[in-house]
């Protein structure tokens, strides 16, 4: 892409460089032939005829290499203007399919952050739940009398986590331990 840019800039520094070129060489054939054209008169007449054929037929093959040189420049303008624009759509193409991959980019980082947040929520509920399983093992060494001041402390659903990581033969053990009001509250929890 930017071999082809330098070659965009280089053909259009040429056609600047010869433009400049024709404009001197002008500039330059219209000075050198207005002295001899005054001297002309000093000449006779027939060399006047044909020194001015041939100052004339100088000039125009001249005008006509320059012209040929224009019309050759024209076009390669025209070539170098057609590859700029091909240029700027194939680097227009290019950034929306930039910006396309970009846009995918961010929607899968975003659903891999949701992923790892639902991994890490997963390991900690697994983590959670382990640690319950291991209070209620120890809770089923206890007697009633000993979870009863302890049941009284924790909240409902502490106590109902507690309740279902119990073996079912401990269970009676939790609604033993809690207050009458309590232990119907939690077991109509529990049944729904």
């Amino acid at each position: 892409m930017k071999k082809v840019i330098l070659i965009v800039l280089g053909g259009l520094l040429l056609f600047v460089v010869l433009v400049a070129l024709v404009f001197v060489v002008l500039t330059y054939l219209e000075k050198n032939t207005a002295a001899p054209l005054e001297t002309i008169d000093k000449i006779p007449t027939e060399e006047n005829n044909s020194i001015l054929g041939i100052l004339l037929a100088e000039k125009q093959a001249i005008i006509d290499s320059l012209s040929s040189q224009k019309v050759q420049f024209e076009d390669s303008l025209a070539i170098q203007v057609a590859l700029n624009d091909s240029l700027e759509t194939l680097l227009l193409e290019k950034s929306n399919f930039l910006s396309k991959d970009s846009t995918t980019i961010s929607k899968l980082t975003a659903e891999l952050a949701k992923i790892k947040s639902d991994i890490e929520q997963e390991k900690l509920s697994n983590q959670i739940t382990e640690e319950i399983r291991q209070l209620a093992k120890t809770y089923e060494q206890m007697k009633i009398s000993e979870m009863k001041p302890i049941f009284d402390q924790l909240d409902d659903k502490t106590v109902i986590a507690l309740y279902n990581a119990m073996s079912a033969r401990k269970k009676p053990m939790v609604l033993k331990a809690l207050n009458t009001d309590r232990a119907a509250k939690l077991t109509r929890e529990l049944s729904q």
